[in-house]
């Protein structure tokens, strides 16, 4: 006897769950066969495809059929992603064999980086093409920005060593990149390197400061936007808006320094506090947009510290970024009780602070 097709569906689907593939294509085969429209049949057997083409086929006819289905369109969005990956990898291998048939072709190598799958593999194949073409008229931007990617990788992983290697290299390019600068001071374990680097950020951010005052114009982060872009960069963040303020609470001078550079160069007005009595005190009288707490300091703890921020009604609902040198589950549980809206680990690079920074002003109150 011959099942009707909401049968043949429904025994389908039951033997897709029940992982007896080819039974249910057969089954699902025959329902889409006998109700052609049905978004359902369809999926299912999308679900059961023996390959991801016919899958995204299957897919494609399910969303033709009902635009809103959302498990059919997040599905598809996942085979196309990961189908687009694997062409991007097939087609960066080509692009890797035409280039050792032919390397003086620079367009070749041009694709090469474009193509990179990782910060370390495009500042290598910049380094291929400038072996060949040392004279290729964008090779120094290609340097930089491959140098400056694969230094915040290589921070964000926690090495130092080859970070500090290549924020060098950036200098070396570029003796007026704030980011490097602050790169080095982040990513060396010596004390004087990491103030003479600090002292050389600081310098170029006062330099910057210098271009407004002397025409008495424009805002802090306008003047930072043009003296980057005089030597080829664009301020992390001339979008932050100057009348946002940021509270930085650290024993350390180093870390102060740092996270004051950072946050300045970015726009925002930076208040530094060397302990949690000090800022309790500050608080006092101004109320900042948010507040970078470091946990181990001496007095009162940033745990401490960030309780009694929460049990004042003025700044019940100040954003509260928790700075420590550990990554435990245990520090971030106990942070957030505290009241933190965030946790930042130790060494963070700009672009996280910066991130976190941004976010917290952008939330509600």
């Amino acid at each position: 006897m011959t099942l009707p097709m909401e049968g043949r569906l429904r025994d389908g689907i039951a033997a897709a769950r029940a992982k007896r593939l080819d039974d249910a294509r057969a089954l699902l085969q025959q329902a889409v066969d006998a109700e052609p429209d049905n978004p359902l049949a369809w999926f299912w057997l999308a679900v059961v495809a023996p390959n991801a083409e016919a899958a995204v086929s299957h897919l494609r006819r399910v969303l033709a059929l009902e635009p809103s289905h959302v498990a059919a369109r997040e599905a598809l969005a996942k085979l196309l992603f990961a189908q687009a990956d694997r062409m991007r990898e097939a087609t960066r291998r080509l692009f890797r064999e035409a280039a050792a048939i032919a390397p003086e072709n620079v367009l070749i190598w041009r694709a090469v980086v474009q193509l990179a799958g990782t910060p370390g593999e495009a500042l290598a194949a910049v380094r291929d093409l400038l072996a060949f073409a040392p004279d290729f008229p964008e090779g120094r931007t290609f340097l930089h920005d491959a140098l400056s990617a694969d230094a915040r990788a290589h921070a964000a992983a926690g090495d130092r060593a080859t970070a500090r290697e290549r924020w060098h290299e950036v200098t070396a390019l570029d003796d007026r990149n704030i980011e490097a600068w602050i790169g080095l001071a982040t990513s060396t374990d010596d004390q004087a390197q990491a103030q003479d680097a600090l002292a050389r950020a600081s310098t170029l951010v006062d330099d910057a400061s210098a271009l407004v005052g002397s025409t008495g114009a424009a805002p802090r982060e306008d003047a930072c936007a043009e003296a980057n872009a005089s030597t080829g960069h664009v301020a992390p963040s001339s979008l932050a808006p100057a009348s946002r303020t940021v509270m930085v609470v650290d024993d350390s001078p180093t870390i102060r320094k740092i996270l004051s550079l950072t946050l300045e160069n970015a726009g925002y007005s930076v208040i530094a506090e060397a302990d949690g009595e000090s800022a309790l005190e500050r608080l006092a009288d101004v109320v900042p947009d948010v507040i970078l707490l470091d946990i181990a300091m001496p007095g009162i703890d940033g745990y401490e510290t960030c309780k009694r921020i929460r049990s004042d009604s003025r700044t019940t609902y100040l954003p509260i970024l928790m700075l420590s040198g550990k990554d435990a589950l245990f520090d971030k549980v106990k942070g957030h009780m505290a009241g933190a809206t965030e946790y930042l680990t130790k060494p963070f690079d700009a672009a996280t602070v910066l991130a976190a920074v941004g976010s917290a002003c952008s939330e509600p109150a």
